[in-house]
């Protein structure tokens, strides 16, 4: 998605730019305070819903079951921060 600054955004950016600027420049521990992060969605996967899925089954055997949706589905967001 393509997202673009207004006028008034660019130069709100340029002024806490040069803030951040003057303070790193007479503050020694300046980047000893600044926390940063991340995040990334992590998903689970059911290595014996696969193993079944991938079985001989003889004929007129019921037809093996694929993943539960409920369960495909599911994930974690990961947040890290440092």
């Amino acid at each position: 998605m393509l997202c673009l600054l207004t006028n008034n955004q660019k130069e709100n950016h340029a002024e806490i730019s040069q803030e951040l600027l003057a303070n790193a420049n007479g503050n020694e521990n300046f980047l000893k305070n600044i926390i940063t992060g991340d995040e990334t969605w992590v998903y689970g996967y059911d290595v014996e819903t696969k193993m079944q899925s991938s079985q001989w089954m003889g004929k007129g055997s019921p037809r093996p079951k694929g993943m539960d949706e409920s369960v495909k589905d599911k994930g974690n967001i990961c947040c890290v921060f440092w």
